[in-house]
């Protein structure tokens, strides 16, 4: 057994608006939109995602989402089905791991997930016949005991015993019947050894019997058969009397999924979902939604009370009392879970989910752009901003910092788009910019880097260009920088540091690792390459992939051998040494270079200094100010985190950590914050603090660095600390370790001078 947790009407709950998280806990910024399968009971609606799960509780509309952070045990759910009769929702995994929700509990069955198994770890549907969930898997069938929480019997049904994908399982009286990669395939139900294949045999009269069959259903004692052939163009065949017939669609196309309802059989195609009478006549054709015409429905379920539930890929959760009016349920957050780039300031975060590959070549995603103000995501995609079908790969994102309303995303090979807050402001290109083509194309702009300075100047790469820096004022003007033929090369993200330097990431392979640029020098001296050679930067392995800016002004750089810090960039453009240096730590009772080992992808600098380091095969990192301590390794094993692969990171003044991964973002509320510049707003929170609180008291609203001392009222001391940027933690413990007794207790702040000082008070009840 897992963590225990009260599901149905007591489950461990994120509601709809988004949740502010405590210090040291997680909170996920999926997508919740692409609806795939659905369970139905008597009050819960359980909607499966391709990242997580979310509910509808019928008797008030509340929604809440569910993954690791709650209570689930994994990660992409591939499906989902209840069971009345045994009172259980089996929840299947992509990597073919299994959680029970059952009497209270999460029951987690990995034995498949763990097994060496010979063909696909994957299961594609589950089906119940009273406490036994048949799952029909990429290897054979699995039958598992709800009751008992095991598995209960493995039947390879393959020529010879030999594995074979089944996609999906129906059981009439007599037979039980399995559509394969390889035929449908039938057994008697009353066979002693139905593990033995021998007992199972192609269903020799129906049509194409050697071929796909993706879908099998029982209606009314009825057999239908979705055939799967190579044109895509699904055909259902049913079983009539001794022979089989051809189920009359309303169009030829994919068949996504069958099911069979007390009222109704219905059939989902890409865009559209066919109804059929009990006596398997055609009912409708649902091709539109009342606020939408763009269908893509993947499963249905009827309820008790004469209501229909659709999973739609497009839009959600629906539900419908006729099939002509259609009301939407669906939790906000991004449209995708892809991430290549983010930027945060103030309440604005702005995801670029493109893309390209490790040759630098596009991966084509037109996901389109996600912004998530205060507690609201916006994404523009081609439905509400058309002027982005024809851009794709958005790759580079910066907001201003004077007006973080506007923002800036470049695209690996369709230019830049500026936003405002009411969308798409302006596409810049050939035509009204001073941006340039990729040497060899005409019109391929490849923007791998965009920053905003402070003075609101908007700055970008052309990749590969003679042109390859280029800016745009305030006022809309723009400049480009011819840097000569060693400029021109493949560009990838940018920064632009307290000195106003621009720091431009280059493609691995190159001779250079990193261009560093200061349009303040003399021409012909405003760019310098950095590199793994000495005196020309140092930089350990072949690539720099990540790179930040602390607040003690070092530059630290993320390659593919760990970490490097320049502690004089000054120096880059004024005469002395800026080579990098690489942290020496020591692991295992070994000196050893800082994450030596690894790829980094992404490092952050939070309010108190502290680096967050995201890898591509270690998960993330919380580091001390100088990199010499690890105060966090968070990975897929001991965390929430989706994905090993950490892709992006950044964080907002109030401490929250946006991690990009792989899979999607997940956000962590660490203990620093961002320092104010005087004590005039401090407050302390929870507080008052009540019983049944056991987390951290935040102490927020603090100069970098401030001296924080807390007493009783009598003035005995209890604990003292330092300012994480502008926060300090307390755990409402003694100096002694024992937790306080209830009363109000001071808090005495300074600076490090001792020149500004501020009390604030909590109230502590045991």
């Amino acid at each position: 057994m897992n963590r225990l947790i009260t599901i149905l009407y007591l489950l461990i709950s994120v509601s709809v608006a988004a949740q502010t998280i405590s210090i040291g806990e997680w909170r996920d910024e999926l997508p919740y939109r692409e609806a795939t399968f659905l369970g139905v009971s008597d009050d819960m609606v359980y909607t499966v995602t391709p990242y997580s799960l979310f509910t509808l509780r019928k008797s008030d509309n509340t929604m809440n989402r569910y993954s690791k952070i709650n209570g689930l045990n994994d990660f992409r759910i591939s499906n989902i089905e209840y069971s009345a009769e045994a009172n259980v929702f089996f929840i299947a995994y992509s990597n073919a791991n299994i959680d029970l929700i059952k009497d209270g509990e999460i029951i987690n069955i990995s034995d498949i997930k763990r097994k060496q198994i010979l063909g696909k770890k994957t299961i594609n549907k589950i089906h119940f016949e009273g406490n036994i969930a048949y799952l029909s898997c990429g290897f054979g069938i699995v039958l598992v005991d709800v009751n008992k929480e095991e598995i209960k019997d493995t039947w390879y049904i393959g020529e010879n015993g030999a594995s074979i994908e089944v996609f999906d399982i129906a059981l009439t009286d007599q037979h039980i019947y399995a559509a394969t990669e390889r035929g449908l395939r039938r057994a008697e139900l009353n066979s002693p050894n139905l593990a033995d294949f021998q007992n199972w045999s192609i269903v020799a009269d129906i049509p194409n019997s050697s071929g796909s069959f993706t879908q099998v259903e029982s209606h009314n004692g009825i057999i239908l058969a979705g055939y799967h052939p190579t044109s895509n163009q699904d055909i259902v065949y049913y079983q009539n009397g001794d022979s089989w017939s051809t189920l009359a669609l309303s169009e030829n196309s994919k068949v996504v999924n069958m099911c069979s309802g007390e009222n109704k059989f219905y059939i989902m195609k890409p865009y559209s979902m066919d109804l059929f009478m009990d006596d398997l006549s055609f009912d409708i054709k649902v091709y539109e939604y009342n606020f939408d015409k763009h269908m893509a429905p993947s499963d249905v379920a009827e309820d008790a009370d004469g209501v229909f539930w659709v999973a739609d890929k497009n839009h959600g959760l629906l539900r419908t009392y006729n099939f002509y009016q259609f009301e939407q349920f669906q939790l906000n957050g991004p449209r995708t879970a892809n991430v290549f780039d983010m930027d945060i300031i103030g309440g604005r975060v702005v995801v670029a989910p493109g893309g390209r590959n490790d040759s630098y070549g596009n991966l084509y995603k037109k996901d389109g752009v996600f912004t998530k103000f205060e507690e609201t995501w916006i994404n523009y995609t081609t439905t509400n901003t058309p002027a982005l079908d024809t851009i794709y790969d958005p790759v580079s994102v910066s907001i201003n910092p004077l007006n973080s309303n506007q923002y800036a995303v470049g695209s690996w090979g369709k230019g830049l788009m500026l936003f405002n807050e009411n969308g798409l402001e302006q596409a810049y290109g050939l035509e009204n910019s001073s941006l340039t083509p990729a040497n060899g194309t005409s019109i391929t702009i490849r923007v791998g880097g965009v920053a905003y300075d402070n003075s609101g100047n908007l700055w970008a790469t052309a990749s590969a260009s003679n042109s390859l820096i280029h800016k745009m004022d305030p006022s809309g003007n723009w400049t480009a920088y011819e840097l000569g033929s060693t400029s021109v090369a493949d560009v990838g993200k940018m920064i632009i540091d307290s000195r106003n330097y621009k720091w431009i990431q280059l493609r691995q392979g190159g001779t250079w690792f990193v261009f560093v640029f200061d349009e303040t020098q003399p021409a012909g001296s405003q760019l310098k390459g950095l590199n793994g050679n000495k005196y020309q930067g140092l930089i350990p392995g072949n690539t720099v992939s990540a790179m930040a800016e602390d607040l003690d002004g070092e530059m630290w750089l993320g390659t593919d051998e760990g970490i490097a810090v320049i502690y004089n960039p000054y120096n880059i453009f004024n005469d002395g040494d800026y080579d990098a240096q690489q942290i020496i730590v020591e692991k295992d009772g070994y000196a050893q270079y800082l994450l030596g080992s690894e790829k980094v992808h992404a490092i952050a600098v939070d309010g108190g200094n502290q680096k967050w380091v995201g890898t591509e095969r270690a998960g993330l990192f919380l580091l001390s100010a100088d990199g010499s301590e690890e105060i966090y390794h968070f990975t897929t094993e001991n965390s929430p985190l989706y994905s090993d692969n950490i892709l992006s990171i950044e964080i907002q003044d109030n401490g929250e950590v946006y991690v990009g991964t792989d899979k999607g973002i997940i956000v962590f509320r660490g203990e620093a914050t961002q320092p104010n510049p005087t004590l005039n707003n401090v407050y302390a929170y929870p507080n008052p603090v009540r019983p049944e609180y056991q987390g951290a008291i935040a102490i927020t609203g603090l100069v970098r660095d401030a001296n924080v001392r807390i007493t009783d009222v009598s003035g005995s001391m209890v604990m003292q600390t330092k300012a994480y940027g502008g926060q300090a933690i307390w755990d409402g413990k003694d100096l002694d370790g024992q937790r306080v007794e209830t009363g109000v207790y001071l808090v005495f702040i300074s600076d490090d001078e001792g020149s500004e000082t501020a009390v604030t008070k909590i109230l502590f009840v045991k």
